[in-house]
């Protein structure tokens, strides 16, 4: 989709007050609204960020801004700016032309123009690009333009001028040019962003379409999505927000940050949740072995002891364990806080700042902020309650185990050697197994590990001649005694029989 406007608005400021603050590229990127500079390659290029609208949708991009023309001479500017979204699923481009022109430039083009065609005339003032630069020229204070005298083009062209001053006030600055009174206009052409999924296929304002661009993208990485759990994940990638996934041991809750950090190309950083687990192992520790050795070399050192303190208590000596190396990392990676409910809840207590700020406090050196919010996820197996206070600060999505026909398609997504009529037998009889009163019903895990120990023993399909070997291989489906004393030959023909 691709949307161009033209403005036309007056600014009390001459065209070499106006012309100079066109060349401040920084300045007129800040009218962009949602856009801002964030590096300044070199005098033609830059980086930054810019944040896009379209009806009740909402993208943030970065990427790279180039300016492509700086005539001096005609006082005009024309940049361009590429980039894409944090998945890769979407980009945008964005192109701004701008000159600045005399009213005697004004009127010489229109008399030409009127000459050409006879037709009403037609302009626009307002919106906030206009309110931004020419609070840059001229302040805030309000004013009344003064009304255009001669033929009536020209009353036209006032009437208009009169009907955007209303909607967004400016006032006039009459000065003398060669006994003619004029003032600066600036004349900008805008092309609104043109968002467009990487498939080449426009994007419209629902954002489902976004929502399937991840379902492929995740499934040619290896994870199967549902489309409500894309969506999800979708929204925790643009607002940044921890996602805490519930569900049982072995559903795939580990997995969706190992193919969120395939899909963002970015570091997984994992902490393993366990009983007594403290806030010292998980954020931060000093290296003392090296502080005591520190300690000894400053024996002799003539510095004040503030001094010799600040130097033994400063970054060097600082071990970051995973929740400090996760907020301190760049680009921003992913981190993994498997099985929180394994902890304790004075333990949690300690996550709440890192999850609402992405901050943490550290006695001796302040309160360290993250430079890139980190992609979060959080995963429970359900032996404890979640505080409400944790569950406050994420998203949340429970994943059961999967129908049979996800199951399936995992299995021939992640072994595709196995054949299309023994994956189908197999998921079967797995889905069969979990119908069953077990402690520990199988997996995900369990599942490809059952299919590979199947195939590894030569089975190509499931029937009652093949029962011996299935029972030899029941050790990668079941994982407890009671459960694997409970599948007896018996159980298991009759479990064949019904694939």
């Amino acid at each position: 989709m691709k949307v161009v406007l033209e403005k036309v608005f007056p600014l009390a400021a001459s065209p070499d007050s106006a012309w100079q603050l066109l060349q401040d590229i920084e300045t007129v990127a800040g009218c962009m609204p949602g856009a801002k500079i964030t590096e300044c390659v070199d005098a033609t290029h830059y980086k930054g960020t810019i944040t896009v609208r379209l009806g009740p949708a909402k993208m943030s991009f970065k990427g790279d801004i180039e300016v492509l023309n700086l005539d001096a001479a005609a006082r005009s500017l024309h940049l361009v700016g590429k980039g894409t979204d944090a998945t890769g699923s979407s980009a945008a481009s964005t192109g701004r032309r701008g000159n600045v022109r005399t009213d005697r430039q004004e009127r010489s083009d229109h008399e030409r123009q009127s000459r050409r065609a006879r037709q009403p005339a037609d302009g626009s003032c307002g919106g906030p690009d206009a309110q931004a630069v020419r609070g840059q020229l001229c302040g805030a204070a309000p004013g009344v333009p003064g009304a255009a005298n001669g033929n009536r083009r020209f009353r036209e062209r006032a009437r208009i001028r009169r009907a955007a001053s209303r909607r967004c006030p400016a006032f006039r600055v009459e000065r003398s040019c060669a006994g003619v009174g004029c003032h600066a206009r600036v004349a900008a052409r805008d092309f609104f962003p043109q968002v467009r999924l990487s498939s080449g296929a426009a994007m419209v304002t629902d954002r489902m379409n976004d929502v399937v661009s991840l379902q492929q993208q995740l499934e040619r990485r290896g994870f199967i999505a549902e489309r409500s759990f894309a969506a999800t994940l979708l929204l925790t990638m643009e607002m940044r927000r921890p996602l805490l996934l519930e569900g049982e041991a072995g559903v795939g809750k580990t997995e969706v940050a190992k193919a969120l950090a395939r899909l963002l190309d970015t570091r997984l950083i994992r902490l393993q949740c366990y009983e007594g687990l403290d806030a010292h192992s998980a954020l931060y520790e000093w290296n003392y072995q090296h502080q005591l050795l520190a300690i000894k070399l400053l024996e002799k050192d003539e510095r004040s002891i503030l001094d010799k303190e600040q130097d033994i208590f400063s970054e060097r000596y600082l071990l970051k364990r995973p929740l400090l190396e996760a907020i301190t990392t760049t680009p921003a990676p992913v981190l993994l806080i498997d099985e929180i409910d394994r902890t304790d809840e004075a333990f949690e207590a300690y996550l709440l700042e890192l999850l609402s700020d992405f901050q943490m406090s550290i006695p001796e050196l302040g309160v360290i902020r993250a430079t890139e919010r980190p992609f979060v996820i959080l995963t429970s197996n359900g032996t404890r309650e979640i505080s409400d206070a944790l569950r406050r600060r994420c998203l949340y999505q429970y994943i059961d185990y999967p129908s049979f026909e996800k199951e399936l398609l995992i299995v021939r997504t992640q072994i595709p050697e196995v054949p299309e009529k023994l994956a189908r037998q197999m998921v079967e009889f797995v889905q069969s197994v979990r119908q069953m009163d077990l402690q520990k019903k199988p997996g995900l895990a369990e599942t490809l590990d059952w299919v590979a120990a199947l195939l590894r023993l030569g089975v190509s399909v499931i029937d009652t001649d093949g029962v011996e070997q299935i029972m030899d291989s029941l050790s990668a489906l079941v994982k407890t005694r009671e459960d694997q004393a409970g599948l007896t030959r018996p159980v298991v023909e009759k479990l064949v029989a019904a694939c």
